[in-house]
């Protein structure tokens, strides 16, 4: 039952009133699947909905079909010949019959423009030529402007094309902030099992008693260091547990997340292609950051790991690494969330809080699963180097942060950064709704900011993973906001569960108790279960195996519910059993027919 006081109520009118005000790009999501309507009908549905200029149109830049059997389109909104930022349509279809659309689009009555002829030519400015919205003074344009990247500041700039001014700058690197306070000798990091040890490294000596670690398998290399030297050169089954050292650290982490990534969410190195991971630590470095470059179209991802400094009247110098597992899982995830989908999640604005959360509920996702957790037991973010102090960050949004912030625990409540928009605090929005919706067995209670009173029937974490990879996977653009996370998250969840799913109804809960509230907006979810026939194939589990019952030289295919292909096999009798080891949801495929399986 829910629960709203009539200063909730109050507080949901204002905010729908400056939505609609100031919203400077329509986000949209349709439910069509009832119109039975072709990709290309779909966008002539959205010509129709929306006031699109006639001079604009779509063009499809990415075509995937996940494990469900589901096609996914991606369409960039152009204006005569040139990209609009940010806006974009994704369709979403099944067997040929679009069910859903959602996105950004830019809207003619919405947004005055300049044409191309109204530019002044006299500025000559190398970098590609798009439209770009801006608000000042609570007045929204879509200009001309230039896109270059800085490579030293590893940044995107928009310049008017018009007289080369500074229209909107979008960093392409991922910060973990290093302000804490930690000594090293107060650390215990633990994050090796008794019995566990370190993967095989290759050490190469570079000069001056420098060496590169490296991991050719998963193409992961330290870029130099001098902590630790190898007593014999050439490659190493293990690193003692007493001889560890940040760069181990460091290294063992990123094995740990990129192994979490492939088996997990069937995601092989940083952007499912060509991608290498380059990382080094500096006892100088302030903080830790990931960023990526293209060399010889070969993706370089480059992870930095730094210390904080203090000063300790009883300690003197206090310096701690950045090392501990979450740590590393968190920037690692960020390399995934910067690539994976339709072109990863930008660092600008709400953007960049869910940036932010999606690799903190990633990080923490890796080190429950290494800790065997089927819940989020462990929530917090850098407790290991967190001294005098609880965490970094935590996913309940319920300690003081790296700079003695609260995050937020509701949308636009108490503790929300309305002015600075800073990401590492607005992230605490989606972090409480993930952990609300996996952290324990039993239900969940409690009151929000604005006196919403919640009653949550928590998922594992291995449903609530599955939902946020598969809502950033198929259903985010790279400027989405909340709003758009909450209901990408609620589609997510009807593909793989239904709509009248418990899991269904435990997500929308969870982001009433965050404080937002979609009741009005479930019409606008299609749902995506298989129908089952009852007729042959029949697929069941039992006993932990999946059965097929089916016609002799039927082709089955299994999958993990994000599409990576398990097993596949032509039947020889009518019903064959298949055990998938360490699979709750499999997606199986018998001959064109597709069904989704929980295995008990």
């Amino acid at each position: 039952m829910k629960h709203f006081n009539a200063n909730f109520i109050f507080a949901l009118l204002v905010f729908s009133i400056n939505v609609s005000l100031l919203n400077a790009q329509r986000h949209f999501y349709l439910n069509v699947s009832k119109q039975c309507l072709s990709a290309e009908s779909a966008l002539a549905k959205i010509q129709q909905e929306f006031e699109i200029d006639p001079n604009s149109h779509f063009k499809l830049i990415n075509d995937t079909t996940d494990g469900l059997g589901m096609q996914h389109l991606t369409y960039k909104q152009y204006l005569y010949d040139f990209e609009i930022v940010g806006c974009m349509v994704l369709v979403h279809v099944k067997k040929g019959s679009v069910q859903s659309m959602n996105g950004i689009i830019m809207e003619q009555d919405l947004h005055p423009f300049e044409r191309p002829s109204q530019t002044r030519s006299s500025l000559e400015i190398l970098g590609e030529k798009v439209y770009i919205t801006i608000e000042k003074a609570g007045k929204t344009t879509t200009k001309l402007a230039i896109k270059q990247l800085d490579n030293k500041s590893q940044s995107e700039i928009y310049l008017d094309a018009s007289t080369g001014d500074t229209l909107r700058t979008i960093s392409m690197r991922n910060f973990l902030d290093g302000n804490t306070n930690a000594k090293l000798d107060y650390i215990n990091y633990y994050p090796y099992k008794e019995d566990e040890e370190i993967e095989v490294l290759e050490c190469e000596v570079l000069s001056n008693n420098l060496y590169s670690m490296r991991d050719s398998y998963r193409d992961i290399a330290s870029t130099s260091t001098s902590k630790f030297y190898p007593t014999d050169l050439g490659i190493y089954a293990h690193i003692e547990h007493n001889e560890r050292n940040p760069e181990c650290e460091i290294l063992w982490g990123l094995q740990k997340s990129y192994n979490y990534f492939y088996e997990q969410m069937g995601t092989k190195e940083c952007n499912n292609k060509n991608c290498a991971i380059r990382f080094d630590y500096r006892d100088y470095y302030s903080s830790t950051y990931s960023e990526t470059s293209e060399v010889a179209g070969k993706t370089i991802a480059y992870m930095y790991f730094g210390v904080k400094e203090e000063i300790s009247e009883e300690d003197g110098r206090i310096i701690i690494p950045l090392v501990s597992l979450d740590i590393v899982a968190h920037e690692y995830s960020h390399l995934v969330i910067s690539k994976i989908g339709n072109g990863g999640l930008k660092s600008y604005e709400e953007t960049g809080a869910l940036c932010e959360s999606f690799a903190d509920i990633f990080a923490s996702a890796i080190m429950n699963r290494h800790k065997g957790n089927d819940y989020i037991a462990d929530y917090l973010i850098g407790e290991e180097v967190a001294f005098n102090a609880k965490c970094l960050r935590s996913l309940a949004a319920d300690c003081n942060g790296i700079d003695g912030t609260l995050q937020p625990q509701c949308y636009h409540g108490k503790n929300w950064d309305a002015y600075y928009n800073d990401f590492g605090t607005n992230s605490g929005v989606q972090n409480r709704w993930f952990y609300l919706l996996c952290n324990s067995e039993g239900k969940v209670s409690g009151t929000n900011d604005f006196g919403y009173e919640y009653e949550i029937n928590p998922i594992t974490l291995n449903k609530g993973e599955q939902i946020v990879f598969r809502n950033l996977n198929f259903y985010l653009t790279p400027f989405a906001n909340y709003h758009d996370a909450a209901m990408g998250s609620l589609q997510a969840t009807a593909d793989l569960y239904g709509i009248n799913s418990d899991e269904f109804n435990s997500v929308l809960e969870a982001w009433c108790a965050v404080g937002i509230c979609l009741d009005d907006r479930i019409a606008d979810i299609a749902d995506g279960m298989p129908t089952i026939n009852q007729n042959l194939p029949l697929v069941y589990a039992k006993n932990g195996e999946i059965c097929v019952k089916t016609n002799p030289n039927s082709i089955v295919k299994i999958f993990t519910p994000i599409g990576m292909l398990i097993e596949q096999r032509t039947t020889k009798n009518d019903l064959e059993t298949f055990t998938i080891p360490n699979l709750k949801i499999a997606i199986v495929m018998v001959n064109n027919d597709s069904f989704k399986i929980i295995i008990p």
